[in-house]
């Protein structure tokens, strides 16, 4: 089972604020203050930023965050001179962002935003915690939307997370759909990583 649309609102993102309508989603989304070793920024979106701009040489590259979110890691990859921009389906979620980083959320299903865009438009199309929460019904048109409109893609997937609300499948499983070559997909969870 995956979630609805409509179930990404407050109570999935700020659920010890909210009435919890069910367990798939957050206590609190937000800013994460915590040191994580000697090159920390002290702040874990910051430190992601970090990580994907150095680790995938992000800078000046256009890049689109795929479940972005609040929009916190767009915000810091901008102030790294990356040219980042997010979809998220929930307007709950977007209408909680800064107003810095909010003109360049988008709000909408996957899908019908990446539809918007020309060919090639994003150099990179990442996404952390996403394709989890995408029907596996939809996920081949989906794929074949990114594979159009960015040069390479990466993701991170969890692969051991509640499959009530989540898909959860192994990596070696996610690697097997038509994903352009190049694409990398990588588990949260142990750190296994795989190329197509």
């Amino acid at each position: 089972m995956v979630l609805s649309p409509g179930e990404y609102n407050a109570s999935y993102f700020d659920g010890a604020s909210q009435r919890l309508a069910h367990n798939a989603g957050y206590a609190s989304y937000e800013r994460r203050y915590r040191f994580d070793g000697l090159n920390s920024t002290g702040e874990l979106w910051q430190d992601v930023a970090r990580d994907w701009a150095a680790r995938f040489n992000l800078s000046g590259k256009r890049v689109l965050e795929l479940g972005c979110a609040k929009g916190f890691v767009v915000e810091d990859l901008r102030t790294l001179g990356v040219g980042a921009y997010g979809c998220d389906i929930s307007s709950y979620a977007i209408s909680c962002a800064t107003e810095a980083v909010r003109p360049y959320l988008l709000q909408g299903d996957a899908r019908e935003v990446l539809q918007r865009f020309p060919a090639d438009e994003f150099d990179r199309i990442i996404s952390r915690g996403f394709l989890e929460c995408v029907d596996p019904s939809a996920l081949p048109a989906l794929i074949v939307e990114m594979n159009r409109v960015a040069h390479r893609q990466i993701h991170f997937i969890h692969t051991e997370i509640n499959p009530e609300f989540y898909v959860q499948q192994s990596v070696d499983v996610w690697a097997n759909y038509a994903w352009e070559q190049g694409t990398v997909i990588i588990a949260i969870e142990g750190a296994v990583e795989r190329v197509i």
